[in-house]
């Protein structure tokens, strides 16, 4: 099927003048503009890089691990939610050590994990006036879906604001002085 495409793409002439918009040709009468042309050329060549792309979910990779990923959406008013971007994730195995990650910019992580039982701990996120925090179970294991973490699944708390927060302070002793 390579080879063939190649041997089209090979074909096709391009007219003198692109920015007029003449079109080139491709064999059996067949018309393509140069740019469409130029565009799948692209993407023929890319077609190596292409190949990079990271496993799904769920997959079992060669040396054992599990593919995890994990969203982390807040509501947005019209929309499905919005990913939030640094968020601190650790899991934690029954046996052995933590994995830390933190979400992309898309609010994504990834994670290549040992199957087996985990706590899932993320968070803090603070979002309209309120504080939310996850500890979640997770089980790692083939075929599993990504990790949605969300305000349904959160733990949460009022968010202080600075002056709330001001007006809870109490003096503290000056320490330089004897107390009786």
């Amino acid at each position: 099927m390579y080879r063939p495409l190649c041997r089209q793409m090979a074909r096709v002439s391009v007219a003198a003048d692109s920015a007029a918009g003449e079109v080139g040709r491709l064999g059996a009468g067949r018309s393509w503009s140069p740019a469409l042309g130029a565009l799948a050329a692209l993407m023929l060549a890319s077609g190596a890089a292409g190949a990079q792309v990271s496993p799904p979910v769920g997959s079992l990779l060669v040396d054992g691990t599990i593919v995890v990923k994990v969203y982390v959406t807040m509501p947005r008013q019209f929309t499905q939610g919005l990913g939030v971007t640094d968020v601190p994730l650790l899991f934690v195995p029954t046996e052995g050590d933590p994995v830390a990650e933190q979400t992309d910019d898309t609010g994504t992580a990834t994670v290549r994990l040992r199957p087996g039982s985990y706590r899932l701990v993320g968070g803090p996120v603070t979002w309209d006036g309120m504080w939310y925090h996850w500890e979640i179970p997770l089980l790692v294991r083939a075929t599993m879906r990504g990790v949605d973490l969300n305000p349904r699944n959160a733990t949460t708390t009022q968010a202080i604001t600075p002056a709330a927060r001001d007006s809870l302070r109490v003096p503290v002793a000056d320490a330089r002085r004897p107390t009786r």
